[in-house]
């Protein structure tokens, strides 16, 4: 009963005379008043609170303000066990899993705590590594970029260590199952290459990008023959284990190598487009030929804003 009544607020999208905004407000609201009830009730009765009362009330204190944000901080050191850097973090009533560490690190980045958000992925990486998916990187590589928007430098080699680590697990299985995999997708290379941009660092993209394409940017540099037209084609990279670079990837690559001011990594860069860059640009035109899927408009909205922030 309770986990229906925080589904059903999770799901309240309209109230009279409300806003968006306050919406989710008054959900977060509403949601921290039956919180309470279920704690009160679990004591009473004897009923465990479990993973997805965890997962929902997260979810829906972090779309509120400060103060529900930190009533849900309250509730992962209490029942996940986890805790910011020099706090003390009780014992785990709940196993973190898959699902309650998705909201968990949306909830930092939505408190605007991106440090925190990478520090608890890199606890659970080091103790649950198989827990963790695909999605569970790219928050943290959002994370990470929000870091290098607020000018630190040294976010492109951790952007790196997230994405070997995504390229580990996957080898070794990682977690099974089409819509758990930890394999890296097109957004993984957007946002890892962020930082890069930011800090100026073209070989930490470099090393980003030929991990992530499997193309070789080094036939690309001064000094060496040109690349034959159409080698190493999709279906050479063996299609769906590496990715295929989207505008956003390239325009990434080329603002990372003028940000870097060596004229030498430029005309590579620029090699590397004038190569791959016609395929890329048909795919992005089929794209908007066809639309919108749902959810990207959002999705594509937030990258925006990641990309030109600060």
């Amino acid at each position: 009963t309770y986990s229906a009544m925080l589904d059903a607020l999770a799901a309240r999208k309209q109230l009279p005379g409300f806003t968006e905004s306050q919406v989710h407000n008054q959900n977060a609201s509403d949601g921290k008043l039956l919180w309470k009830q279920i704690v009160k009730a679990s004591a009473k009765l004897g009923f465990p609170i479990d993973s997805h009362l965890l997962r929902v009330i997260l979810r829906l204190l972090m779309r509120g303000g400060p103060s529900d944000h930190l009533f849900a901080f309250d509730i992962v050191r209490e029942y996940l066990g986890l805790a910011p850097p020099g706090q003390s973090a009780e014992k785990a009533k709940v196993p973190i899993n898959s699902f309650t560490l998705e909201p968990l690190l949306q909830l930092c980045n939505k408190a605007n705590k991106p440090s925190l958000c990478l520090h608890y992925l890199e606890q659970v990486m080091q103790n649950s590594p198989h827990i963790v998916n695909n999605n569970h990187c790219n928050i943290a590589l959002h994370a990470n970029a929000m870091q290098a928007a607020k000018g630190s430098l040294s976010e492109a080699s951790r952007a790196h260590d997230i994405v070997a680590f995504m390229l580990e697990q996957d080898a070794l299985g990682g977690v099974m199952g089409k819509d758990q995999s930890i394999r890296p997708k097109t957004r993984t290379l957007r946002v890892a290459l962020v930082p890069c941009w930011r800090g100026a660092d073209w070989e930490t993209a470099v090393r980003i990008f030929e991990r992530l394409t499997h193309h070789n940017l080094q036939r690309y540099a001064d000094g060496e023959p040109e690349v034959p037209e159409g080698q190493l084609t999709n279906a050479q990279r063996s299609k769906g284990k590496w990715i295929d670079p989207d505008a956003g990837g390239l325009s990434l690559l080329v603002r990372t190598a003028q940000a870097s001011g060596d004229l030498a990594n430029m005309r590579q860069c620029l090699r590397l487009i004038d190569h791959i860059g016609r395929g890329v640009l048909a795919d992005e035109e089929k794209t908007c030929r066809v639309g919108w899927v749902d959810g990207e408009r959002e999705r594509e909205k937030n990258w925006l804003s990641l990309l030109y922030a600060g």
